[in-house]
């Protein structure tokens, strides 16, 4: 790995970039975020996506194609959702990092994701090595579509069988609880905090405008509103569950993500341009039906309290790959052909081909730099934990 510039940015100019990045966040939230950042390196890297761009700004890396990038790929933000066909497929998840940038940089974020999501160095080495060779052969064969029931790959059956058994009313049950007029959001302080009357108000206003967009005024009758805790990247910035009458059976509530929408972390770390003519909400929402094979339903960008946010259905059969590393080098190769694929996807909708179909023909000159390079940047992001670990101990992120 070769660097451009100098490594100054180093242990305290570490703990000052995530401070200010995090100043004016929720208090509550903000400090389970720093919690979970301290207790996992897996979880320092999926918090701060910025500063993985800002190491990338110094790594001399293969060149390749600028198309529409997930941005923050890892273990996390794969998983199986229900498109709007109502199929249930197996692919990328979280956008909010989406836009035009070179797509190599997707495959490091996802290595150094694998590599910090793994114990045991030979584990970490070999996910690495078996993604690039997933993600090269994945190139290589040209398919696009993303893997569902018929695809075979080893480790997905089980996870689909799991999305199948997920019965919407068990599912409320462990999120809300019955009470007069449907369903109310159970305040546990681990998946919910109660919202402000202002934010109510706000939550059910927006509801009441959803209903005449999308002609389904008593679908989204909006029956409760919380503070929603998911994540770990996102912790700490404005973010709701908003609950609607769907079909108007209790166990047909719909739960809705009502996401804050903030700017590019490659934007600032690489200074790279964001995608021209689209706020940060809309280009969240372009980013799924330039990625996605197709996207879930609805998804929207809004308005809502001063401020631009996104929304789409929280789903009982979502069931997301978290850190499931017993197949480890079966997991490194789905995951790497799922993200090829997404990438296909991206470059053919946007007429990037051409240049992305030079980037395939050229893998074998590329793929064996790659996993090197990916190693390197977690073992540098991994020094910036122990950074983080000790000015945490010493009280510099306490809210």
């Amino acid at each position: 790995m070769k660097e451009r510039k100098s490594s100054t940015f180093r242990g305290a100019a570490v703990v000052a970039h995530l401070q200010a990045l995090h100043a004016g966040r929720d208090p509550v939230r903000l400090a389970m975020k720093y919690r979970a950042m301290r207790r996992s390196f897996g979880d320092f890297v999926r918090g701060t996506c910025s500063l993985f761009y800002l190491r990338a700004g110094d790594v001399e890396m293969p060149p390749s194609p600028s198309i529409w990038v997930c941005g923050d790929v890892h273990l996390g933000n794969f998983g199986i959702y229900q498109a709007e066909d109502a199929r249930l497929r197996f692919d990328l998840n979280d956008f909010d990092e989406a836009g035009i940038a070179p797509c190599l940089l997707d495959l490091f974020r996802l290595l150094a994701a694998l590599r910090a999501a793994s114990a045991d160095p030979d584990d970490d080495r070999a996910m690495a090595k078996h993604a690039v060779a997933g993600y090269a052969a994945g190139l290589m064969k040209g398919a696009d579509a993303a893997f569902d029931e018929a695809a075979g790959e080893s480790i997905l059956p089980k996870l689909l069988a799991l999305a199948h058994t997920r019965d919407r009313g068990r599912w409320l049950n462990e999120r809300t609880e019955r009470a007069a007029g449907g369903r109310h959001f159970k305040l546990d302080g681990e998946k919910t905090l109660p919202s402000t009357p202002a934010e109510r108000a706000a939550l059910f206003s927006l509801a009441k405008r959803l209903g005449q967009e999308f002609g389904a005024p008593s679908f989204f009758d909006p029956i409760d509103a919380a503070r929603r805790i998911s994540g770990v990247g996102s912790l700490g910035l404005p973010r709701f569950l908003l609950g609607v009458a769907g079909e108007g059976k209790p166990d047909h509530v719909r739960l809705l993500d009502v996401k804050a929408a903030r700017k590019l972390a490659f934007a600032v770390g690489l200074q790279l341009p964001c995608p021209p003519g689209l706020d940060d909400a809309e280009r969240i929402i372009q980013a799924q039906r330039l990625i996605l094979e197709r996207p879930s339903a609805p998804i929207a960008a809004v308005d809502l309290l001063g401020d631009r946010f996104t929304i789409c259905e929280v789903q009982p059969c979502a069931v997301r790959l978290e850190a499931s590393l017993k197949y480890p080098r079966k997991l490194g190769r789905v995951l790497g052909k799922a993200l090829a694929r997404a990438h296909m996807r991206a470059a053919r909708r946007t007429s990037a081909t051409d240049a992305f179909d030079k980037f395939t023909y050229d893998a074998t000159h590329w793929s064996g730099e790659v996993a090197a390079i990916g190693i390197l940047f977690a073992d540098t992001l991994h020094e910036d934990w122990r950074s983080y670990v000790s000015a945490y101990d010493k009280g510099a992120f306490a809210v």
